[in-house]
């Protein structure tokens, strides 16, 4: 084997091998050139990669999308209870990427499954393309499995995680009537939904809870503070922050639960019409029928408009109070992704 003097660099049968140990990383790789300078500008570029933690060995090279997806479902996510949304998820990317090796995605592997997810139509058939959103979270949860192979000694870096993010604009905050009290498109979706659905409908608007935790409420959270006040407690297990909280219900609401029948014992309020003693999945297809309907289907309306509705009107009356009754810890969470501010509530800054 010839020296070139150059230290790293050597050559081997014509080529020029790297073979050069940095903060303990060895890099060695024989390259299809016997130019020096190119072997020079290369051997710059890997180390640079081991000193940001992005290099790969040969060894761990082979690995593709897929089979990391693959370790990460069997090893971690399979068993979580959100699993099933998971998979699609995951299966989105899977799809485009999983035959590519992952020490070989570049950036503009990236934008182009950006650019091609957003003119993607939606799976549920609604109108209108993948949201920005759904893109950056299916590039998030290809993050995580990459990290569940770095901590399992799959991999040793994570290299794509410096180009995971996704340009999401102004947040859709889709608020019913411009954040009014009970106005016209509430009432058109009010008055189409059928059913059973529809206490489940009140009781999101009145409470601005999240659909999960309506449909898991139990009679027991209720609390009778004096003869018109009651509040609903939603207790940590419950909450998606983990944090137990207080939502006041309304003199209407409280009409309609006294109409069904408040109980004190732990059985659900809004129980599955199937298996009276699990709570339902989702309201979803009857809230998308009440939509086509009433003719608000273009809108992109789902039962999270509710919840931002009643943030909306809450918090034009007491901000904090406001987020203290949606769970919502970080004030810019609440501020960015619930409160829409109409152009009413801002001209009453100046009097008008």
């Amino acid at each position: 084997m010839i020296s070139l003097n150059i230290p790293g660099l050597r050559l081997k049968n014509g080529k020029i091998l790297i073979d050069k140990v940095v903060e303990g990383v060895r890099i060695y790789r024989t390259l299809d050139t016997s130019n020096i300078a190119l072997a020079q500008k290369i051997m710059a570029r890997l180390v640079n990669d081991v000193l940001e933690r992005h290099y790969l060995p040969q060894r761990k090279n082979l690995l593709t999308v897929r089979k990391i997806i693959g370790e990460y479902w069997d090893g971690h996510m399979k068993h979580k209870k959100y699993a099933y949304n998971a998979g699609f998820i995951l299966g989105a990317v899977d799809e485009r990427l999983g035959e590519m090796k992952i020490h070989s995605i570049t950036k503009a592997d990236v934008r182009k499954y950006i650019r091609e997810r957003l003119t993607d139509k939606k799976r549920n058939g609604s109108p209108g393309c993948i949201s920005p959103r759904t893109v950056q979270m299916e590039l998030q949860y290809l993050s995580m499995a990459v990290n569940f192979a770095v901590d399992n000694n799959l991999l040793d870096a994570n290299p794509i995680k410096r180009f995971i993010r996704v340009a999401q604009g102004l947040p859709k905050k889709i608020v019913l009537d411009d954040g009014r009290e009970n106005g016209r498109e509430w009432a058109a979706i009010y008055g189409a939904v059928n059913g059973d659905v529809k206490p489940i409908l009140l009781t999101l608007y009145e409470t601005g809870m999240r659909p999960n935790e309506c449909l898991q409420m139990r009679w027991n959270w209720l609390t009778q503070k004096d003869e018109r006040r009651y509040t609903i407690t939603i207790p940590p297990d419950a909450d998606k922050a983990g944090y137990e909280h207080d939502v006041p219900i309304s003199a209407r609401l409280l009409e309609q639960f006294k109409s069904i029948g408040i109980r004190n014992c732990d059985s659900l309020v809004f129980p599955s019409p199937v298996k009276k003693n699990r709570p339902r999945h989702s309201i979803h297809e009857a809230f998308i029928n009440a939509l086509c309907k009433c003719g608000l289907a273009e809108r992109g309306i789902t039962p999270y408009a509710l919840r931002r509705t009643r943030i909306t009107i809450w918090d034009a009356i007491d901000t904090n109070a406001s987020r203290y009754a949606a769970g919502h810890v970080p004030r810019e969470i609440h501020l960015r992704h619930y409160v829409r501010v109409p152009q009413e509530r801002l001209f009453r800054l100046v009097g008008l």
